[in-house]
């Protein structure tokens, strides 16, 4: 797993690709969400999900954000971890 940093850097180096025909995403980008390299596999993807989803899920964080946290945690592992739409996201 990267630090904040070096996925930024990692990010800046890559140029930020988007999807074509598509807005640019407000925020923090999806690997950004999981704190996962671009190039990560699809086991690193899904284990920083659970670890992620452990510590933030609303019934048990005590985090006022949780479920947000939460929601996209979830919208991130859908898209990063279907083959056919992080083609699309990247």
């Amino acid at each position: 797993l990267l630090t904040e940093s070096q996925l930024a850097e990692r990010l800046r180096a890559l140029g930020g690709h988007t999807a074509v025909g598509t807005a640019p995403r407000q925020g923090p980008t999806l690997y950004q969400t999981l704190q996962v390299d671009p190039e990560a596999d699809p086991d690193v993807i899904d284990a920083a999900f659970r670890r992620l989803a452990i510590k933030y899920h609303p019934d048990t964080s005590k985090d006022p954000q949780a479920s947000e946290k939460m929601r996209l945690l979830l919208e991130a592992k859908a898209v990063l971890g279907d083959p056919t739409r992080r083609r699309a996201y990247n």
